[in-house]
């Protein structure tokens, strides 16, 4: 089995828009975490969009908002988040792209993350003897 690499997904290649006023350094921030998490992605991530608002007036009912939206070979992975302050509204709406995105399995000895082996399907009962 080769192993295919592709070009990683830097941070000038992460589109940042801003609404409201929102400081370089967040903006900044937000654009190496995203590029840093699209690195750890086992397929290609094509492209990556970040919207970071922050409301003129904020408040209970108008928090600061984080949005992400990836291309991950062909497919959106959308995820949206607030919080008291826009970093911690950025640190919300990573946690949430971790949990949707593909990232390389981790060390499992061979296996999969989740523990199946390499292929797909239910698991087998026992005794299961594929030659008889």
């Amino acid at each position: 089995m080769t192993k295919t690499a592709h070009a990683a997904l830097s941070a000038g290649d992460v589109q940042v828009v801003t609404r409201g006023r929102v400081s370089r350094a967040v903006a900044e921030r937000a654009r190496e975490r995203i590029a840093a998490l699209a690195g750890r992605c086992r397929e290609p991530v094509l492209s990556a969009q970040v919207k970071l608002t922050r409301p003129a007036e904020p408040g209970p009912d108008r928090p600061p908002v984080a949005e992400a939206s990836l291309n991950v070979n062909g497919r959106q992975i959308r995820a949206q988040a607030e919080g008291p302050t826009l970093q911690e509204a950025v640190t919300e709406l990573l946690d949430r792209l971790r949990v949707r995105l593909p990232t390389a399995p981790r060390a499992t000895g061979g296996r999969c993350a989740g523990g199946t082996g390499t292929r797909s399907g239910p698991p087998r009962p026992r005794g299961w003897d594929r030659r008889r």
